[in-house]
């Protein structure tokens, strides 16, 4: 009979496994992981023993609280009397007694341990209710010799002598405790036997722990959630320099930014999402007293500087600050503010300029960008490696430029505002998955210039003619474009990837758009006879629109199963473009109901009953998403006071 194996090899994981939560193969002295990462593969043989007991911290810290209140009291007395060892605590000899603070740990031997007079000089009542006495955070690095267990009673404590002049905020400090030669009590953390390992580092956050665990759940949070609608980042490649100690100080704006996004797309981390907004914001504004050379060394600028300035056009721009930028408006389009996103993307897209980012292709020798140094793993052992993060680096260069291309776009679409990466300049080949989002995001960009060009033009014969022209470019653009789309094999109606479906939707929301243009446009101010020539074509054009609307209805029903957090920023446009149209299709069947044309049609009575049920469910959604997305909210706002008006219109009609 066989004997069944161990399902968990024998040995302990490595530290780089334990961290990321993977199952090491224990293969020494380098594990199969961390020779593909090309980081050190430490193992810690000798474990130190868990906490205290349960409850055992509680009562200490009681024990402590009380013991901070009863010197509190001794202190602020008037001095009438010398006092004894066991008043000097306990406020006299009417107070009532405190019984021994006593902290058992299993040990072959019990120490009593006693507090100097000179360490109770550095104690003051704690203000906070937070326990950092328990655990040591000294800047000290002294080592201390390891203690198991410790007895401390009131009795045994010195005397404290009064002075007036002390200060009593630090006092209780036992982080800068002072230990002379007769004292054997030793560092809390060491009493108690914490795990204290120094490859764990706690950064506090408000009342936020930011363990090296909690930063791996946030990288892990943006690639699941929020890199597959806003693909610019290597993954390999960041994962090669995260875990370093000293990064770079445009890879610390990145990395923070990559966090504050990904705490804005969890309901776990989402309170924290100011916090490392702030932070972001710090280190990015840093970055403005800095002045990169071609050598990737900063210098700080000198404000008193009587020379002339120079200029930074031929600076290397490193690719991890544009990207920082880009994800920090990304945030604050989602949850500030529409105008605040705007003022910060106008720093990306500048910074997008002056790198040069927008001919990635066409002079990549003298491009603005700084491809910062990089470490052993990212390919300098052999050719195959360099041209592979050669390739790497280009393409980050290139998706990095088209998604701020696809921002400027659909930031500015909602309020017509003016475009500021034009396309005429890029010479910057797309990315090979998301291309046809792109040309999509081009199209809604010449259609806004389009509507613009219209409203100003003149409405004599040759404006209408130009208008017109451009119009049926634009539908035959679309047409192409749409026809590619529908044929992709991941292009379908059950597909739940975030980005196909909202590639979809904008081209329906195009398609809409065209439309729109149509109705605002006095393009009608023509010759009667052209007018009429063009009614047809126009009249197609509504048709399509209606039914784009309709499939962005279908849309909108299967992305419920998607989850709000994993959906595009700006979802939210083209569901409220959508909804739009609908309502007004409704205002104006409701206008021509008033007229008496169609009084009693059934036809129109159920083609209104439809329009409601569709925009029903495109409310829906814009009600599910306008808690992780300041968009959405501020379209079913202005949505909502519309279809209800009209619910009501509808209503009174059917009454009369």
């Amino acid at each position: 009979m066989k004997t069944k194996g161990f399902r968990q090899q024998a040995g302990f994981a490595c530290e780089n496994c334990r961290r990321r939560k993977a199952r090491c193969d224990r293969v020494r002295p380098e594990c199969s992981l961390c020779a593909e990462m090309g980081v050190t593969c430490v193992v810690i043989e000798q474990r130190p023993q868990r906490g205290p007991k349960k409850g055992q911290l509680d009562e200490m810290r009681t024990r402590i609280a009380e013991l901070e209140w009863q010197l509190g009291k001794q202190v602020n007395r008037p001095k009438t009397a010398e006092p004894t060892p066991a008043d000097a605590l306990c406020g006299g000899t009417t107070a009532t007694p405190i019984p021994p603070l006593t902290l058992d740990v299993d040990d072959s031997a019990n120490t009593s341990h006693l507090l100097s007079a000179s360490a109770l000089q550095t104690v003051t009542p704690a203000s906070s209710t937070t326990p950092s006495i328990i655990f040591s955070t000294s800047a000290s690095n002294d080592a201390v010799p390891p203690t198991t267990s410790a007895t401390t009673t009131m009795s045994a404590f010195p005397a404290v002598e009064h002075n007036a002049s002390t200060d009593l905020h630090a006092l209780m400090d036992w982080q800068d405790m002072d230990m002379d030669n007769t004292v054997v009590l030793e560092d809390m953390g060491d009493m108690l036997q914490f795990d204290l390992e120094p490859a764990s580092r706690v950064q506090i956050l408000g009342e936020f722990k930011r363990t090296n665990l909690v930063l791996a759940d946030l990288n892990q949070l943006y690639f699941d959630r929020v890199h597959d609608t806003l693909p610019m980042i290597h993954r390999r490649r960041y994962f090669s320099w995260a875990d370093q100690e000293n990064l770079s100080p445009a890879r610390s704006c990145l990395q923070s930014a990559m966090h504050t996004v990904a705490a804005a797309k969890s309901a776990q981390y989402r309170s924290l999402g100011e916090t490392l907004y702030q932070e972001t914001c710090q280190l990015l504004e840093s970055q403005y007293t800095r002045k990169l050379n071609r050598s990737g060394s900063t210098l700080i600028d000198n404000i008193n500087d009587p020379g002339p300035a120079k200029s930074c056009a031929g600076q290397q721009i490193p690719l991890e600050l544009v990207q920082a930028w880009l994800l920090l408006a990304h945030y604050e389009f989602l949850l500030i503010d529409e105008h605040q996103a705007m003022l910060t993307a106008g720093r990306a897209f500048r910074l997008v300029q002056l790198a040069r980012l927008y001919d990635v292709d066409e002079s990549s020798s003298s491009s603005g960008i700084d491809d910062m140094p990089l470490n052993p793993f990212d390919g300098s052992d052999n050719d195959e490696n360099e041209e592979d993060l050669s390739y790497a680096v280009t393409e980050e260069k290139r998706r990095t430029f088209w998604l701020a291309f696809n921002f400027d776009r659909f930031l500015c679409s909602r309020n017509e505002w003016p475009l500021t990466l034009q396309e005429e300049a890029v010479q910057t080949r797309l990315p090979a998955p998301e291309e046809k989002c792109v040309v999509l995001a081009a199209l809604q960009g010449r259609c806004m210039a389009h509507r613009r060009m219209s409203l100003v033009s003149s409405t004599a014969a040759d404006g209408a003619q130009e208008f017109w022209t451009r119009h049926e470019q634009l539908v035959l653009a679309l047409d192409k474009r749409y026809q590619m789309l529908t044929q992709s094999a991941a292009f379908t109606m059950t597909n739940r990837d975030p980005m196909v479906i909202f590639t979809y939707m904008l081209a329906q929301k195009v398609i809409i758009n065209l439309d729109s243009i149509l109705e605002t446009v006095p393009w009608q101010r023509q010759p009667q006879q052209k007018t009429v020539d063009r009614q047809p074509l126009a009249t197609s054009y509504k048709w399509r629109a209606e039914r784009a609307a309709v499939d962005m209805v279908r849309l909108a029903r299967s992305v419920r199963s998607i989850g709000c957090f994993a959906l595009h920023p700006f979802m939210a446009d083209p569901l409220a473009c959508a909804a739009d149209f609908l309502i007004r299709h409704t205002k104006s069947v409701n206008n021509t109901r008033s007229l008496g044309n169609v009084s009693g049609n059934p036809s129109c009575l159920g083609s209104i009953d439809s329009n409601d049920k569709e925009v029903e469910s495109l409310l829906f959604l814009l009600r599910n998403l306008r808690y992780v997305n300041i968009l959405a909210q501020d379209y079913l706002s202005t949505l909502e006071f519309e279809y209800n008006s009209i619910r009501m219109y509808n209503k009174l009609w059917q009454m009369n």
